[in-house]
């Protein structure tokens, strides 16, 4: 098998694995452990059949690179299935790909976060609660769960649809050639 070939089998992977957890935390509101341990252990071993010790050593650091989203959600600000998509993500595309895919579903969540707070007017509100969580973490010296609003509804924001957006459009890129790297 060539390497262009490899390499396309790894990253539709990656994308069928991300839009299997979107669908599921859409449906579920949870992205199941089987999925993403499956994947992660899968990664390790594609890319050090298809691409030898240095496909694996990326692999590895594509899942460590995923890891360390686990201080988001130390905060409170994703699920522990989204931190676990990011490392399967990670073990199949590399550290680089995954870095870049978690910045790409940043943009996403925060592009989809605005358009939800102009579709519910409450912006302000928003913005001094974020306001007041960044100056007691920063005086305190202490991560706490960021909450909701009191008397907020109980809304339910998929992040993994953020992931998959994110995920899709850096493997678009890179595949068509047009990813400049930033990492």
């Amino acid at each position: 098998m060539n390497i262009l070939v490899q390499t396309y089998v790894v990253s539709g992977l990656a994308a069928a694995v991300s839009l299997a957890a979107a669908w599921s935390d859409l449906k579920y509101r949870r992205i199941p452990n089987k999925l993403t341990f499956s994947n992660m252990a899968l990664g390790l071993l594609l890319n050090l059949s298809f691409f030898g010790f240095e496909g694996l050593l990326d692999s590895a650091a594509g899942t460590a690179a995923g890891f360390v989203t686990i201080a988001f959600y130390m905060a409170g600000m994703l699920g522990a299935g989204d931190v676990k998509l990011f490392m399967a993500v990670g073990a199949l595309l590399g550290w680089r790909l995954v870095l870049t895919s978690i910045l790409a579903a940043v943009l996403f969540g925060g592009s989809a976060a605005a358009v939800t707070l102009a579709r519910r007017k409450n912006g302000r509100a928003r913005f001094a609660h974020l306001y007041r969580y960044i100056w007691h973490t920063a005086a305190t010296h202490r991560l706490a769960p960021y909450e909701k609003i009191d008397g907020e509804s109980d809304a339910y924001f998929s992040f993994g649809c953020c992931i998959a957006a994110g995920v899709l459009l850096v493997i678009c890129l890179d595949l068509s050639g047009r990813l400049t790297l930033v990492f």
